[in-house]
């Protein structure tokens, strides 16, 4: 009954009945729980999904399927892709808003050329926007196109990028694009010399000179060694600059070998603390990369942790976070105490010392011995023969 209603009873009820009793049982009943409705929070509906969760979701599902050391077959493997696939499709077409929109059914064109299913990338390329799609999306868009030989596609998506790219950085990104995948080369060599002639001064020009080594490392119209030949340019024409620090260390950081001598290196960690190389001298020091909201980043934080205690003060560890977010680090450090100390800048993978020692994977530990000479690269402890390798290192490390 709804609210505020008259009871309707059964013909010839008298207030003395039974039948009267039965219909005042019933009205009591209906008003109580009416009560609760009314007093019960309105259920708010479930948020949009957005691209982000749909990745993380899909990543997730790779992690289960390759989980404890599980090999799965081409066939489960084949048949998640095909699940994605569906699902990428149903999102873009039926939950995505703005930009999610775009920049999800480049994903699917990219998805689907890969799966060799040209029909169904190029419906997707055709259902972008070229006017609204996002500037990343763009390049991607137009890789796909290249991948698939849609000209027409390709063209109209590289323009969109030329006019959405507002930064040097989005700029010499399209310049990369263009040197590479897209197989436009002088087109993106004209930008790349345009960025570096208009850099106001050396800082700028080292900047733009950095990012124009990173754009060559992908590409194959190139010498092998043209990408660090391009940095130690860098190096001798702007060495004062912060980017040509920067270049001379990961120059220095691709020749590291066991028993050789590490350059000196400063971070700021999260406590305001300076942390200096050069005054560690006599103890081992274990630099470890890692993201702190990866499980396996974490179980090499925790394996660092283990053995710091044994070692005590006889070694040092500093934990570069390449968080985005700072903040995921700082609970990490505070749940860790004292002995570990963390540095994050919230870039990344490029985060200062990241880009000096050339580490570009996580987890990553490079350990140094009392004199700071290398004693052990890239490891990890994520199975048993990687914890032995590091106990074998953390040795030669902590040798008087």
């Amino acid at each position: 009954m709804r609210p505020g209603a008259a009871a309707s009873f059964p013909a010839g009820a008298t207030a003395a009945s039974p039948a009267y009793a039965a219909a005042m049982r019933i009205v009591s009943t209906l008003a109580a729980a009416l009560a609760v409705l009314a007093s019960a929070p309105a259920q708010k509906p479930a948020k949009p999904r957005t691209l982000d969760t749909v990745l993380a979701a899909f990543a997730a599902q790779v992690d289960a399927l390759y989980a404890d050391g599980k090999s799965p077959t081409r066939e489960q493997e084949s048949e998640l892709r095909t699940r994605q696939l569906q699902e990428l499709e149903s999102f873009a077409q039926h939950e995505a808003e703005g930009e999610d929109r775009w920049s999800a059914l480049a994903m699917l064109a990219g998805m689907c050329a890969e799966s060799r299913q040209k029909p169904r990338a190029q419906k997707a390329l055709a259902a972008l926007d070229v006017d609204a799609v996002p500037f990343a999306a763009a390049i991607r868009g137009a890789e796909v196109a290249a991948s698939i030989d849609d000209a027409a596609a390709k063209g109209s998506l590289i323009a969109r990028a030329e006019a959405k790219a507002a930064t040097i950085e989005q700029r010499m990104d399209l310049a990369r694009a263009l040197m590479t995948s897209l197989r436009e080369v002088a087109k993106g060599e004209a930008i790349a010399d345009r960025e570096i002639a208009a850099a106001k001064d050396d800082e700028a020009k080292a900047y733009a000179r950095w990012l124009r080594c990173n754009a060559m490392r992908e590409r194959e119209d190139l010498p092998e060694n043209s990408y660090y030949e391009a940095l130690e340019a860098l190096v001798e024409s702007l060495p004062a600059t912060r980017w040509g620090g920067i270049a001379k260390d990961r120059c220095a950081a691709s020749k590291f070998q066991l028993g050789a001598a590490c350059f000196p290196f400063r971070a700021t960690t999260l406590a305001g603390a300076e942390f200096a190389s050069e005054a560690l001298r006599g103890k081992a020091l274990a630099l470890l990369f890692c993201d702190t909201t990866d499980p396996s980043s974490v179980a090499t934080l925790r394996a660092l942790a283990d053995r710091r205690a044994k070692a005590k003060d006889d070694l040092a560890v500093l934990i570069v976070a390449i968080d985005t977010d700072c903040a995921t680090a700082t609970r990490s450090a505070k749940d860790f105490g004292e002995a570990l100390q963390f540095a994050c800048d919230g870039r990344g993978m490029d985060a200062e010392l990241a880009l000096r020692f050339h580490v570009e994977t996580a987890p990553t530990v490079i350990l140094l011995d009392r004199k700071g000479a290398i004693a052990g690269l890239n490891l990890h402890s994520e199975t048993r023969e990687s914890q032995q390798e590091l106990d074998e290192a953390l040795a030669r490390a902590l040798a008087k």
